[in-house]
């Protein structure tokens, strides 16, 4: 019995990591390999490709704080993740037969893959997994967000190649049909709680005494409208914001940025592939690391580095192993920032809450996910600089990095032992 219990809450680590494989590699990565074919095509400019990003964020930012609650119930995760395989499949398969009418790319792309954002890689790190795990949290999340390294390890190469192929359609198309097969199915899978099932974090056994006075303790949990009141709350929102708007800017423009540096597609989307070696290994480093470190520090540690990782971007040139090792250890750097905010909010705020609490920063998170993109392709178009462009990159992390050093734990979070509902 007690291996069953443990199965099923690493099980849902799996399932984690896979969405985030497609969250991350479908979702964005391999977004920026269209923008090219298709701005040419369809006589788009690159500002209005990217506009349908805005409206997906922002669409996902208006739907967070009322979903967010739902995550919270019994049946809520389930459902949503059936959504976001719907909703990711069908907005990219569509896209195979989309004309040059930019406002029905928006409807598509924007709002029918909105959910996208909200009930996928995003909920299972944030609401579902710190509920699961209490004393394996930070390897549980280590592990789960690695899908997210593994989707540009993956997406890049497999769309470059289709566009390669059989055109900028069919890959929308195949895209879809394969996040469809597989998100689809995983969603049975998804369970809100242990306490939901009668079982407790960590695969403990309520009739194991043993386990039961090993199991670390946890304080109270905060309502939203608690957590509200709290400035770690605001400050955690803003650090998230602009390690989002970092990084999501970045990443949309990433294989554009080398593709017109002289490499060609494939080659730059190798480069991809390299960054998520880089940031899938780095997980269960930074995972290890936070088992033994304050989490908060590290977050600090990690955006700094992180920033500074941007500056060779600019001195690789034509240099190709450059260019694999320059992304290499740029997603070294990156992979341990995406653990540690949900690790963050889970020990600063408690369990019970976490959707409704993670559903309140939505807005806070859509806001620069929407605006990343449209800032630094901007400032570009603004100035033909991708220095500019770049460094303001860095400035959004140093800043972000900044605003996690002020944010301490509350002051009342006091331990009190986990119960089962």
């Amino acid at each position: 019995m007690f291996g069953r219990k443990i199965f099923h809450g690493w099980y849902l680590v799996a399932v984690g990591l896979i969405v985030g494989a497609f969250s991350t590699g479908a979702g964005t990565w391999a977004v920026s390999l269209f923008v090219l074919p298709m701005t040419a095509e369809l006589g788009w400019s690159r500002p209005e490709f990217y506009g349908a990003l805005t409206v997906r964020s922002l669409a996902a930012g208006f739907l967070g704080p009322v979903i967010g609650p739902f995550v919270d119930t019994k049946h809520g995760p389930r459902v949503m993740m059936f959504a976001t395989a719907l909703s990711l499949g069908l907005g990219m398969a569509l896209l195979k037969f989309i004309d040059n009418n930019l406002i029905v790319f928006y409807l598509i792309f924007g709002l029918v893959s909105a959910l996208t954002n909200i009930g996928g890689s995003d909920m299972m790190l944030s609401a579902v997994l710190p509920k699961w795990f209490v004393r394996y949290r930070a390897r549980a999340i280590a592990i789960a967000s690695s899908g997210a390294g593994a989707g540009p390890l993956v997406f890049p190469l497999f769309v470059s190649a289709i566009i390669q192929t059989w055109g900028w359609r069919d890959a929308w198309f195949a895209l879809g049909m394969a996040s469809l097969a597989v998100l689809f199915p995983l969603s049975f899978l998804v369970a809100t709680r242990p306490e939901d099932m009668g079982l407790l974090p960590d695969g403990d056994d309520h009739r194991d005494a043993v386990a039961g006075a090993a199991r670390r303790v946890e304080g109270r949990s905060f309502t939203r409208g608690e957590a509200m009141r709290e400035p770690s709350f605001w400050l955690l929102a803003v650090s998230t914001s602009l390690l989002t708007m970092g990084l999501v800017g970045l990443q949309t423009s990433w294989l554009v940025y080398f593709q017109e540096t002289g490499f060609s597609a494939p080659l730059a989307a190798s480069s991809a592939s390299a960054f998520g070696v880089g940031s899938f290994s780095s997980r269960f480093l930074w995972g290890w690391l936070a088992g033994r470190f304050a989490p908060r520090k590290l977050m600090v540690v990690g955006t700094m580095i992180t920033a500074l990782t941007v500056v060779p971007f600019f001195f690789i040139g034509a240099n190709y192993p450059l260019l694999l090792l320059v992304s290499l250890v740029h997603g070294l750097a990156l992979g341990g920032n995406l653990i540690m905010r949900p690790l963050l909010v889970a020990d600063y705020f408690g369990r019970n809450h976490l959707g409704a609490i993670s559903g309140l920063m939505r807005p806070f998170n859509t806001l620069a996910s929407a605006s990343g993109p449209l800032i630094v392709t901007g400032l570009y178009e603004l100035t033909q600089s991708w220095y500019v462009a770049f460094g303001s990159v860095m400035l959004m992390w140093v800043i972000s990095g900044l605003s996690v050093i002020t944010a301490g734990p509350p002051s009342d979070r006091k331990p009190a032992p986990l119960t089962a509902a």
